[in-house]
């Protein structure tokens, strides 16, 4: 991805920021830490043209707070993720190494549809890059990645009480809409982009038609002693065909964490 592409990724990214954080109603935020254990799928057209299938394992950081502007019914979220698998063929001769960090954040419209209900809508907007090597290709041993997209993101939060104790859950779901994307054209090996500066078409525009992906997360949040335990089941299905090159990733995962409400 060329200097200029950056330059305006970052300046949108700390317009965006800027946003979420300035105009916040109070300096209590609402803060999630969770880890991830998981199984994932991988294929890579460029390094292989065999599955790959192995653990993974991840962790993630959000926040939420309420924003000033939106008569008290929005709200700003930020995550931050990292994740990484480890991966083998099927005729277990080679591995995957794989490994992502995406940063995204943006804001929500809530709407309290009952009094134990409340749904979410909003779009994200953020980065992600990452990059996947293999054990078996000399020439070209690895893959990597660079992105940008703006997605829309919906949730539905519910309140209950069991055996006594305030509980609730979240379902969530997000979507890519529009974005930028870093590729090697096929056959192209990263000595002729970066080395001899043979650029052909390596940023191209995305869309649903050629990055079908989704993210879609149950969780539960309960207390424990003094502490506001979450736990449940995240799946971070990412699909691209750009440059006539095929990748997917399907992550499955069990995840496990907690929350803290931070004021500043």
């Amino acid at each position: 991805m060329s200097i200029p592409h950056l330059t305006i990724l970052v300046c949108l990214l700390s317009f965006l920021w800027g946003g979420s954080t300035a105009y916040a109603q109070s300096r209590e935020v609402e803060r999630t830490w969770t880890f991830r254990i998981g199984d994932n799928a991988l294929y890579d057209a460029y390094l292989s043209p065999l599955d790959y299938h192995g653990p993974s394992t991840g962790f993630c950081m959000e926040n939420e707070r309420q924003a000033r502007w939106g008569k008290g019914q929005v709200t700003s979220f930020a995550r931050f993720d990292v994740q990484g698998t480890w991966a083998e063929n099927q005729a277990r001769n080679a591995d995957f190494y794989d490994g992502n960090v995406d940063f995204h954040l943006g804001w929500h419209y809530n709407w309290q549809v009952s009094p134990r209900w409340r749904l979410r809508a909003g779009g994200l907007a953020g980065l992600s890059a990452g990059g996947t090597y293999s054990t078996r290709n000399g020439n070209n041993p690895a893959q990597g990645r660079a992105a940008f997209d703006v997605r829309a993101s919906l949730m539905a939060d519910c309140g209950f009480h069991l055996f006594g104790k305030g509980c609730s859950a979240r379902f969530s779901a997000e979507a890519p809409l529009a974005g930028l994307m870093f590729s090697p054209q096929y056959g192209q090996s990263y000595y002729e982009i970066f080395s001899l500066r043979h650029y052909d078409g390596n940023v191209r525009f995305t869309y649903p038609g050629n990055v079908p992906s989704v993210r879609l997360g149950a969780r539960l949040r309960f207390p424990v002693r003094k502490a506001m335990v979450v736990a449940g089941y995240e799946a971070d299905i990412r699909q691209s065909r750009v440059n006539r090159l095929d990748r997917h990733a399907w992550n499955h995962s069990f995840i496990i964490g907690f929350t803290r409400q931070l004021s500043f």
